[in-house]
């Protein structure tokens, strides 16, 4: 199979909501979460404990780290070219290029709007937006590289399927 290309740039707003649906509690985070529970509970103060955890773990992951990661990390506002082939997935920016083998991916999953690519249990997961494809035929082939490379879970779509089973 010959490689998909895609082109695409995040706006701050798209880049926020992907970030929001693709988050998931780090060691970092979950080690201060515990920290935090811990010390309330030793206070006796365990309804606080609870809040305090909850309130923390949202403000980290769906306010400080979305923001810090788009004023922060080299290309992220810059167009992207995308290569999915057999082999991985390769970004190109005009600051970097990174090259990453499916092996690399334990899963992956489709949301609304969202195909989210996780590497391991403790990182956030990779998103790309559906609008992203051209065309049904370049997602029906994006889905079946998921499907071959990844444990997926993807929505039904026997119409996307199709175009990739047809000669």
């Amino acid at each position: 199979m010959e490689d998909l290309i895609v082109e695409y740039r995040w706006t701050r707003s798209e880049f926020y909501r992907a970030v929001r649906k693709s988050a998931r509690v780090t060691y970092l985070e979950g080690l201060f979460i515990l920290v935090a529970a811990a010390l309330s509970i030793f206070f006796h103060i365990v309804i606080f404990s609870v809040l305090f955890c909850i309130v923390l773990w949202a403000l980290l992951s769906y306010v400080l780290r979305p923001l810090l990661w788009w004023k922060k990390v080299p290309g992220m506002k810059e167009l992207r070219q995308v290569s999915f082939s057999d082999k991985g997935i390769t970004t190109a920016t005009t600051s970097r290029i990174t090259a990453v083998a499916w092996s690399r991916f334990d899963r992956s999953r489709e949301t609304s709007d969202y195909y989210l690519i996780i590497r391991d249990k403790s990182s956030v997961a990779i998103p790309f937006r559906k609008s992203i494809f051209v065309n049904s035929v370049d997602e029906a082939r994006f889905r079946s590289l998921l499907r071959i490379h990844t444990n997926t879970s993807l929505r039904p779509n026997a119409e996307l399927d199709k175009l990739v089973s047809e000669p």
